[in-house]
């Protein structure tokens, strides 16, 4: 799959990434929130991590500008509690993690996917 993590923290992009390659996945890394559009936009990325608290622009704002454009599945990562947020997200990630909850969430998204694809394909 290819994944974009979007997070203004360097060392979380990088364990993100360095995790979910080292999984057999194309990791792309933005960040700022802005840069994270450009690049969900040129890239198409198959799903998203995301951070909700950014400098730029916040989380929750980029994922509206996505979802708008996109119904790629974003999964926030953050250090809010699932009840501070009011969103359409697809999953959540309370930061610090532990790495089994990354490979468990791209696994949940690509099931996810691949069911999806099988309706489609039975529908015709």
């Amino acid at each position: 799959m290819k994944i974009l993590v979007v997070d203004d923290e360097k060392e979380v992009t990088s364990l993100v990434k360095e995790v979910l390659k080292t999984e057999g996945h194309n990791v792309l890394v933005s960040n700022s929130g802005k840069r994270g559009i450009a690049k969900a936009q040129k890239d198409n990325p198959d799903m998203i991590f995301l951070d909700i608290m950014m400098p730029d622009i916040s989380g929750e704002d980029v994922m509206r500008i996505i979802k708008s454009r996109s119904d790629v599945p974003i999964v926030y990562l953050t250090i809010l509690g699932r009840s501070e947020l009011e969103s359409r997200a697809d999953g959540y990630i309370r930061k610090p993690f532990e790495i089994s909850q990354l490979i468990k969430e791209v696994k949940k998204m690509k099931d996810r996917k691949s069911k999806s694809l099988n309706k489609n394909t039975s529908k015709r």
